[in-house]
């Protein structure tokens, strides 16, 4: 079960959606015991060389009132028109103020809004610059990223990473900007490899990541650069390649390339600084995918929780009280800690901090909250291994009335809750009630998949199993006995 789950890790990169948490995004599709590398949504620095875009969060200078606008009307069907006001100022500065935006929207996690802000930046630099121009490349390149970590649509984030790449390598080799214009090459190449890895195009995304490799090196070797903006792109280049790595199911180069950020993140950001929370936290899910793997001649379950302990230390530290941040990385350390597969003391460790983890999404987020859900469904599944089967139940019943709230009366969630609690009353011998359970998992997934579905198959051979045990048949005799007794008669005869 835990290699499964180790493994599953790595099937998703470490985009972001709509759905995330406010104070850090995450991710989407994660695996059963470990969180996949990337899901707290904390970059190694991806940013592009551009002056346009800046990771201020200031206002960009230019406001709606302050803007030269004209009214003018327009139609908005047959017979219909209506009033609207049209900014008239000069293209350049709409592309300056759609850059300032977009990158206040990100920061403000308005994914929707941030990746608007950068399709209209994209069309007016066609506009200012024409379409042959590196600066035309670069905002391809901006929305690229920007479908890849906001939105986590790799096509989308691939065809606009190769037209950035094909529009730079026709530039003049002779230009005034060829270190800009190399710069933003290198990029492109990072983001068009992450897009493929998320595609499961390995071989290609591998390709695209070494090209990137190697012009930073060619890059380094020619020119002076900023050692700041260096780091940066190694940070990126090494973490991507981790990712594919990881995904290919080679965990030691993964391991190599993610204790490479790691080193280079502390000597960027500092021993105890935010940006190292993800970075121990990949070091940890490799170590134990290679401790798994048994052609792996690394990895160490213990190193693991080491790095682990590490992460949720400085969440901790960083985020006294209450954070999103620590009940990401207690949750990451309990999934670390079952992992190990080392028995009842390590499960208990793993409970201590997914009750931590609950109690602070509970707090938080709600107890409606995908976050919190997931996290009783786990703490549920654990106390089954530990054979705590009241609170499995407690638990799996906790979560289930809250999926009921946030997906609805039918769903498949809701079915896989009530396919726990029958798995959980069957192992306790309790057949009626697991039974009725089973029976209500069996119709509500027979009515979203289908009655030929393997899942529906699978809970009706259980079904079949439990139907034939004696406890079941003694009460559906006594059932059916009180149906046939006669009536309840209310008159009696008087003495």
């Amino acid at each position: 079960m835990a290699a499964s789950s180790v493994q599953s890790a790595t099937e998703s990169g470490s985009e972001v959606s709509d759905n995330e948490l406010v104070e850090e995004p995450s991710a989407a599709d994660t695996s059963e015991n470990v969180i996949n590398p990337g899901d707290s949504g904390i970059e190694y620095g991806a940013g592009t060389s551009s002056n346009v875009e800046s990771d201020s969060d200031s206002e960009s200078g230019y406001s709606e009132d302050d803007a030269s606008t004209t009214r003018t009307r327009i139609k908005v069907g047959r017979g219909r028109t209506k009033v609207v006001n049209v900014d008239m100022r000069p293209p350049d500065k709409l592309l300056r103020k759609a850059m300032d935006k977009a990158v206040r929207m990100k920061n403000r996690k308005k994914n929707s809004e941030a990746l608007e802000e950068y399709i209209r930046a994209m069309a007016l630099s066609r506009i200012v610059y024409g379409d042959g121009h590196w600066r035309v490349a670069e905002s391809y390149l901006n929305l690229a990223r920007a479908y890849l970590e906001l939105r986590g649509l790799g096509e989308q984030a691939r065809q606009h990473a190769e037209t950035a790449r094909n529009l730079l390598l026709k530039t003049d080799q002779n230009d005034p900007d060829k270190s800009s214009i190399q710069s933003c090459l290198i990029h492109t190449y990072c983001i068009l490899g992450r897009a493929l890895t998320k595609l499961k195009k390995y071989e290609e995304a591998e390709n695209a990541l070494f090209k990137a490799d190697k012009l930073t090196r060619e890059r380094n070797r020619s020119a002076v650069v900023d050692p700041s903006s260096t780091a940066l792109i190694d940070l990126s280049i090494a973490s991507a390649l981790g990712r594919l790595a990881s995904c290919q199911n080679k965990f030691d180069v993964a391991l190599t390339c993610y204790e490479q950020v790691l080193d280079l993140s502390q000597r960027q950001y500092g021993d105890d600084s935010d940006n190292l929370i993800q970075a121990y936290i990949d070091v940890g899910i490799a170590e134990q995918q290679a401790a798994l793997d048994k052609d792996s001649t690394s990895g160490s379950h213990d190193k693991a929780i080491e790095s682990f302990l590490q992460a949720h230390s400085i969440a901790s530290v960083n985020h006294p009280g209450c954070s999103l941040q620590t009940a990401r990385t207690a949750e990451t350390l309990a999934q670390g800690y079952v992992a190990t597969g080392k028995g009842e003391d390590s499960e208990r460790s793993a409970e201590s901090y997914f009750r931590e983890a609950l109690d602070i999404f509970t707090q938080l987020c709600g107890e409606n909250h995908p976050s919190t859900i997931k996290v009783l469904d786990q703490l549920a599944m654990l106390n089954i291994r530990l054979k705590n089967y009241p609170d499995a139940i407690e638990l799996t019943k906790q979560a289930l009335e809250a999926k009921k709230e946030s997906s609805g009366e039918v769903s498949e969630t809701v079915a896989e809750s009530y396919k726990t609690l029958g798995t959980i009353y069957l192992t306790q011998g309790d057949m009626p009630e697991a039974h009725a359970n089973l029976k209500k998992a069996f119709n509500m997934t027979a009515e979203i998949h289908g009655s030929n579905n393997k899942r529906t198959k699978e809970i009706q051979k259980t079904l079949n199993i439990v139907a034939q045990s004696p406890q079941l048949k003694e009460r559906q005799r006594t059932e059916k006995s009180l149906e046939n007794r006669p009536n309840f008669s209310a008159v009696f005869k008087k003495k």
